[in-house]
């Protein structure tokens, strides 16, 4: 299993704290954000690590190196900085043809999290949160029985809302070659400055995707100066 994170965002919603340093690599506890992916990916027995960079990418670079304790790593660059993510997961579409983990970079949580996506039996599987509230800004999940139909940070009534998606996304090697098509489909019809998520309802439509339910775990996504915040006490737990 690959494990693909997307870090190539600029983060301008944590300008200054982002203009020198990638939001990856704020330190939490003393530890940059990506030492809490590598480290956990590494004790999971991952085989490669796939990093997606842009802004600042040198740093991250010099921080990760090709190699993690014996775990490759490797850089794609992102086309599209500013915009959605969609591009930076299509950039490393070449690495779609094993299982793979899909993770956003920019989320700090505990490793029991991580493991509990890995050794789910659901082949395809994404991590629900059912305590997380809803602002608008949440990717929200909706399922029926236990099967993901989409994702949205917009409202949708036909399935039922089970919570905030984490961000991390687990994939058969099928399932990733449906998904590379998928994301292949999309920058053909020119739909670029979206995010990746925007792809996973289709994905959906052709492949069971599952859920796991993580609402007992603290973790949060970092977009604000308060994520931040947020992100040290976890940390201080981890």
């Amino acid at each position: 299993m690959k494990a693909i994170i997307l870090a190539a965002g600029v983060g301008k919603r944590l300008f200054p704290l982002t203009q020198q340093t990638p939001k990856c690599m704020i330190p939490f506890n003393g530890k940059p954000l990506l030492g809490y992916h590598l480290d956990y990916l590494k004790n999971s027995g991952i085989d490669a690590v796939v990093l997606v960079v842009g802004h600042l990418r040198e740093k991250i670079e010099d921080y990760a190196g090709t190699s993690w304790h014996g775990v490759p790593v490797r850089y794609y660059q992102s086309p599209d900085t500013q915009g959605g993510s969609l591009l930076s997961l299509w950039s490393a579409r070449g690495e779609m043809d094993d299982d793979v983990l899909v993770m956003d970079a920019d989320v700090l949580y505990p490793e029991m999290l991580l493991k509990r996506l890995i050794t789910s039996k659901k082949p395809n599987c994404l991590l629900a949160d059912s305590s997380s509230p809803n602002t608008g800004e949440e990717q929200v999940l909706y399922a029926e029985n236990d099967r993901v139909f989409f994702i949205s940070k917009k409202s949708y009534t036909k399935h039922k809302p089970i919570g905030e998606s984490v961000g991390f996304l687990k994939i058969s090697k099928s399932a990733a070659i449906e998904l590379k098509q998928i994301l292949e489909d999309f920058v053909a019809a020119g739909k670029k400055g979206i995010e990746h998520e925007d792809t996973y309802p289709v994905l959906m439509e052709r492949v069971h995707v599952g859920f796991e339910p993580v609402h007992d775990l603290k973790w949060t996504e970092i977009d604000s100066m308060e994520d931040v915040i947020k992100a040290e006490a976890i940390a201080n737990k981890v």
